[in-house]
């Protein structure tokens, strides 16, 4: 594509500093997100949130894919990954208990 291409694409493209961040920023600094129990929800520039999809909220496929996520980790890795660890455990199930 070169530099001349790159400069024809640029305007059409949005600023990840002014505009890709704005979600993560405002989710993370924002005190809406607790005085309006925003919660499993997704969140896009500028204050817009909304619901995930079926797909998103499918709890059979998120156990699919996490088990898929185990196994190439595993394979890239090698052995135990870090929070099959038993310390790491007991918290996890302490923190369920609760």
């Amino acid at each position: 594509m070169g530099k001349i291409g790159h400069e024809l694409v640029k305007p059409l493209m949005k600023d990840p500093v002014t505009s890709g961040c704005r979600s993560a920023l405002f989710a993370a600094t924002s005190e809406d997100i607790i005085s309006e129990s925003i919660r499993g929800q997704y969140i896009v520039p500028d204050r817009k949130v909304t619901e995930p999809s079926s797909r998103a909220q499918d709890e059979e496929m998120g156990e699919r894919l996490w088990a898929l996520q185990e196994e190439l980790l595993k394979e890239k890795f090698g052995g135990k990954l870090p929070y099959e660890e038993d310390w790491i455990l007991k918290t996890f199930q302490h923190r369920s208990t609760q």
